[in-house]
């Protein structure tokens, strides 16, 4: 019997995902041949290293129990054998029920599981259990056929060692425990990877050396070493998206510090902070200066969004040879968005129609947002500007200068506060309504700028800039990590910076201000980086993505000449690009290193669906069966 062999490299979501894929496929595309899998990763298998036990419980998911899964369903259209399992909802409840056996989850997980509702963003710590028990079913179920090995290292280089179709291994992997090991295939499945620093990074880690202060650079918060953060003492941290939110509850809760409930004020949801003292003075800035906005709070997973005329003009768009998304997308998305604020608008409060909606809807799908024509409907359709969208303001909410941080600070408790009493009505707020529409807007294009299909002018600017914009609003915090933000503004523990954050180092401390908050300086002995840096192709400092870079084995994508930071891919099987442009016929790669080919994969798979994910890691996993079944490889 001939034994084949095919390595994953990296035993996250992802690579979970493929060994099942490959077992469910492997009766139909590898017949009469045994296959070891090797699978790499110095991280536990299923949960890989952002999901690992032994973060704090405090740490939570952005998304809702209801919309997470790793196995396929009816809805998912892939050629592979559909194998039903449990979403991570479902698997809370048979755990709760008793009716599943998670062996090695603790009483107080197990308690969780027990609260957990569709619209709960459980712990992290949670989400690991399941996606490690998802991995161990499949494990049981693995067809005869099928030796799996589990390799607890890193894989830090790849050589190609022959031709496939005369015999013998294609590939050979190094391991960082100093063995190695041979493969027919290999699927990077990678994640997200540490990048090497920029010129300016660099200046800053030579004058942060000179100077002895402490830098926390760029990471998954969990590998941050924030013990040098130290209590009492100002701290400054850059970003405020979702690692802010993170990083903040580490240094608070996770710290000692608790949240409680006002016992008097008119407002029920107000928290308190009752600090243990062992809290730094959180000095927090960004390039916009304000945090992410929170998700609604439903009672329910989030209500689809139509987004009416974008979908209806997705074929032709997707006719065209080029795409502008400034002037043929743009517009779009945020005509859906001003539809679903004044549809949302007219169910709770008609009185503040002048003329029924439809006759709004009419002008806005004529005309557009910004034509003249709509803006002389809305005034007569709606006479109080108050009532009124202004997606310019949402998208650029501050003014261009503050008298003071203190006016900056009251600035930025309004704003809070009232992105959050949004969030709190769920579907009753006709501005959350409209930023849905936005933020769910990323999945509907993807189609429309993936491998290449923008102009390099417009991937860089326009839909580069709505990106940024759209995870503020579709990538924000559950709705109780901005209520206790506010708590931790109110008490001084938290501080804004303001917006265009600069950051030098002088006089032996870190320096940050803001140029729109004059006479405001903080000076710290420490630096945050509460961000994760994005795919960066060649300043990649993953030794395995450099390793096949330098040798020709991958190559960045392209746009028009332009470079971007992701690996380039072929559209159907993920099969990497050879620096000649030739697509392997055994070397894959999926998930977030192809970022700007393959659009929006930083998104878990969603039952019900039609999960891109799961489509696309099956079709992986059929391409690499595929591509060892042709060769006439020996017995291993």
């Amino acid at each position: 019997m001939t034994e084949r062999s095919l390595c994953i490299v990296g035993a996250g979501l992802r690579g979970a995902v493929l060994l099942e894929r490959v077992s469910a496929s492997i009766g139909e595309l590898l017949t009469g041949q045994d296959l070891v899998v090797h699978l790499v990763d110095p991280h536990p298998a299923g949960s890989g290293r952002t999901w690992r036990d032994g973060q704090p419980g405090t740490l939570v998911m952005n998304t809702v129990a209801a919309q997470s899964t790793v196995f396929t369903d009816a809805t998912v259209q892939c050629a592979g054998p559909i194998v039903p399992g449990p979403s991570f909802l479902e698997w809370c409840e048979a755990v709760a029920d008793g009716g599943t056996a998670a062996p090695g989850l603790p009483p107080a997980l197990r308690a969780e599981a027990a609260r957990t509702r569709d619209w709960s963003n459980p712990s992290r710590l949670l989400y690991g259990h399941y996606l490690r028990w998802a991995h161990a079913r499949t494990v049981a179920a693995l067809p005869p056929g099928i030796r799996l090995v589990e390799h607890g290292a890193r894989a830090i280089a790849v050589t190609e060692t022959g031709d496939a179709d005369t015999g013998g291994p294609a590939w050979e992997l190094q391991l960082d425990n100093g063995s190695s090991l041979s493969a027919d295939a290999v699927v990077l499945a990678l994640g997200w990877l540490p990048v090497t620093p920029s010129a300016t990074e660099s200046e800053l880690a030579a004058a942060v050396a000179d100077a002895q202060l402490d830098w926390v650079a760029p990471d998954n918060p969990i590998d941050q070493d924030l013990s040098r953060v130290r209590a009492g003492e100002p701290v400054i941290v850059r970003g405020l998206g979702m690692s802010f939110f993170d990083t903040v509850s580490m240094l608070t809760e996770g710290r000692g510090g608790r949240f409680v409930e006002r016992e008097h004020g008119l407002d029920p949801h107000r928290l308190q902070y009752l600090p243990s003292g062992a809290e730094p003075v959180i000095h927090a800035g960004s390039r916009r200066g304000l945090v992410f906005r929170a998700k609604s709070h439903y009672g329910a997973p989030p209500p689809p969004s139509p987004q009416r005329l974008l979908r209806a003009a997705l074929p032709a768009l997707l006719r065209e040879e080029r795409i502008d998304f400034g002037r043929q997308v743009r517009p779009l998305i945020d005509a859906d968005a001003t539809a679903a604020y004044y549809e949302t608008l007219a169910r709770l409060r008609p009185h503040a129609l002048a003329r029924p909606v439809a006759q709004l809807l009419l002008a806005l799908e004529a005309h557009g947002t910004s034509s003249p024509q709509w803006r002389q409907a809305l005034a007569q359709g709606v006479p109080d500007a108050a009532d009124r969208l202004d997606l310019a303001h949402v998208e650029r909410p501050l003014p261009q200068s503050f008298a003071s941080a203190e006016e900056f600070t009251a600035r930025t408790i309004a704003a809070v506060h009232a992105d959050a009493e949004q969030a709190a009505l769920g579907a009753d707020s006709p501005l959350k309504a409209a930023l849905l529409s936005i933020g769910a807007s990323r999945l509907t294009i993807v189609p429309l700028v993936e491998f290449g299909r923008l102009s390099a002018e417009s991937f860089a600017g326009s839909y580069q800039d709505f990106q940024a914009f759209a995870g503020i609003l579709g990538s924000g915090p559950p709705l109780f990590r901005s209520r206790q933000l506010l708590a931790l503004l109110r008490a001084g523990i938290v501080r804004p910076l303001g917006p265009e954050l600069q950051l030098r180092v002088q006089g032996g401390r870190f320096e940050a201000s803001s140029p729109r908050v004059p006479a405001h300086t903080v000076r710290a002995r420490t630096l945050v980086d509460a961000w994760l840096p994005l795919p960066a192709g060649r300043r990649s400092a993953e030794p395995l993505l450099r390793s096949v870079l330098e040798q020709g084995l991958a190559r960045p994508f392209r746009i028009d000449g332009l470079e971007t930071g992701a690996l380039d891919i072929s559209p159907h099987d993920n099969a990497l690009v050879r620096a000649d442009g030739a697509a392997h016929r055994s070397l894959f790669s999926v998930g977030v290193p192809s970022e700007d080919a393959r659009i929006f994969t930083i998104i878990a798979p969603i039952p019900g669906v039609n999960s891109t994910v799961l489509r696309e890691l099956d079709a992986t996993a059929r391409a690499a069966l595929a591509s060892i079944a042709t060769t006439r490889g020996t017995h291993r």
